[in-house]
């Protein structure tokens, strides 16, 4: 049931066309593992891209801890490949973040090894199967994960609060 699903979020350095990703968070949803990594911009990102320094009032990541703590794109992409190799890759705003995605393995000449899917209708499907309807169930699962693992719109921890909804839905405790 969540035995393969990995919950991706990103964080960006705006929400434009120009923007690249700054942080990408994953948890796996049957172990609640969390896996982030703060992603220092490339020379063309830097160039070439846009940076809204009010995003760090949202996101809370500096420009200079990108530089300073963030890792190479080769490297994020490298891990990020290997934590997701054979998953189901589930997101809360797929659009955007397949959009980061791209931008991401864009850097290296590569398209994304993977394919995201959308958070909610796995989440409706999973009620579902459970047979709970979607709208109660939703509600309750993200009141419990608001308790034990806040939204903060940090990439981990953003990533984690989604599986804890699928969990709560699946009838697993955090």
């Amino acid at each position: 049931m969540l035995t393969n699903i990995i919950c991706l979020d990103f964080e960006a350095s705006a929400l434009s066309e120009k923007s690249y990703p700054i942080e990408v968070g994953v948890c796996n949803a049957a172990t609640t593992e969390v896996r982030s990594w703060l992603i220092k911009p490339t020379d063309k990102w830097q160039s070439e891209g846009e940076w809204v320094e009010k995003g760090v009032e949202v996101h809370n990541i500096p420009y200079a801890d990108l530089m300073n703590k963030g890792l190479p794109v080769e490297l994020v992409a490298k891990e990020l490949t290997a934590y997701c190799r054979g998953k189901q890759i589930v997101s809360d705003a797929p659009n955007y973040d397949a959009f980061w995605l791209a931008r991401l393995y864009a850097a290296l000449g590569q398209p994304a090894p993977f394919q995201l899917f959308d958070f909610y209708d796995y989440a409706h499907k999973l009620a579902v199967w459970k047979g709970r309807r979607y709208d109660i169930a939703y509600t309750k699962a993200e009141q419990e994960a608001a308790i034990t693992c806040p939204y903060k719109h940090r990439a981990g921890a953003d990533a984690r609060n989604r599986a804890e909804i699928l969990r709560q839905i699946a009838g697993i405790s955090a």
